[in-house]
């Protein structure tokens, strides 16, 4: 089975540890819902990861949260 989900948009300023930022979303989604939502957490944690400098994603849960429910508006720092 394939599961697709489309990219946050939003400004790059640093794409170091953003692999590590999806598969944490993609962990955190997975743990509290489905492989859908893993897949939406995962783009969007990375997403967010691209727009700090350095390689740690340091977000809030409710900034990953608006991220996930603005759906294509994305990324907004």
């Amino acid at each position: 089975e394939f599961i697709e989900c489309p990219a946050f948009a939003g400004k790059v300023v640093d794409r170091v540890g953003g692999g590590d930022a999806f598969a944490a979303g993609f962990i955190y989604g997975h743990l509290n819902g489905s492989t859908e939502m893993a897949m939406q957490y995962a783009a969007a944690m990375a997403a967010l990861k691209y727009s700090i400098i350095g390689d740690f994603a340091i977000v809030t849960k409710n900034e990953l949260e608006q991220v996930v429910m603005g759906g294509t508006r994305g990324v907004q720092r």
